[in-house]
């Protein structure tokens, strides 16, 4: 635990030295907000239909893009592997993996501290009136728990992908590949509960519903579907994704140790 902390807190340090890329990042998503925002607007005004639930869970949604591991976790891996530091690194008596861990517990308590409040602030100074129509659900152990899960699936994915890395070589495909999975199984762009019914009942049972979906469905208040089921979904891609996991780590440590590694 004390070496999880000590790697998160070195890499906050390391993240606030790029304030004005972190300044350019606000900018950016807060844009991204706006153009959403006003294309809802649009869409309420021709279609009559109200839109501000669904602003607020573009917000959720948002927020849970930046603060996911699933492509820094690949990427960190990704580069250790292409530098070839990855033998090296498998032979400490630190875990690789613990020290992932640890580097993205620091890039969350730095995106949580420099992005995301500055964007919620943002977005409650413009679009205030939104969330006076948002149904705030009672902060239980479900929505804990689901977003825990989230957070822990999305970041073994990611490191599921950093590994493919010595297969692949450049895993920027792949990532471009799960990336648009995510916004259309996962619900990055519109609830799922607006996808045809036949297509609600096969995305719910995917993994990247349980890596965003669930978690921003529960905390916007629009959630349509049972909760305990939602986290017991999550625990079987945790499971799945934690055995596949394995099994990856251990053919790339065989793969090195035959090289020479």
């Amino acid at each position: 635990m004390n070496q999880i902390c000590t790697y998160a807190y070195y890499q906050f340090k390391v993240n606030i030295r790029y304030k004005m890329n972190n300044i350019f990042s606000i900018m950016s998503t807060f844009v991204a907000i706006l153009v959403q925002f006003y294309v809802w607007k649009y869409v309420e005004q021709v279609e009559h239909i109200d839109t501000n639930i669904i602003s607020i869970y573009t917000l959720f949604a948002l927020t849970f893009s930046i603060l996911l591991p699933i492509f820094s976790s690949a990427d960190f891996i990704s580069s250790k592997i292409l530098k070839g530091d990855i033998a090296i690194l498998l032979q400490r008596p630190q875990s690789l993996l613990f020290m992932n861990f640890g580097i993205q517990c620091g890039h969350v308590l730095y995106r949580f501290c420099y992005r995301v409040l500055p964007i919620w602030l943002l977005y409650f100074v413009f679009f205030y009136k939104s969330i006076y129509y948002w149904d705030n659900p009672q902060f239980s152990i479900l929505i804990i728990l689901s977003s825990l899960f989230s957070w822990i699936l999305s970041f073994i994915l990611g490191y599921i992908v950093g590994l493919l890395s010595i297969q692949l070589i450049s895993i920027s495909g792949l990532k471009s590949l799960v990336s648009g999975l995510l916004l259309l199984f996962g619900g990055g762009l519109l609830p799922i509960d607006l996808y045809p019914v036949f297509l609600q009942k096969i995305v719910l049972f995917t993994p990247f519903a349980s890596i965003n979906y669930y978690p921003v469905a529960m905390l916007s208040g629009i959630a349509t579907f049972n909760a305990i089921t939602a986290i017991k979904i999550q625990l079987f891609w945790l499971a799945f994704f934690s055995i596949v996991l394995i099994i990856v780590h251990k053919s790339i440590y065989q793969k090195i140790e035959i090289m020479g590694g």
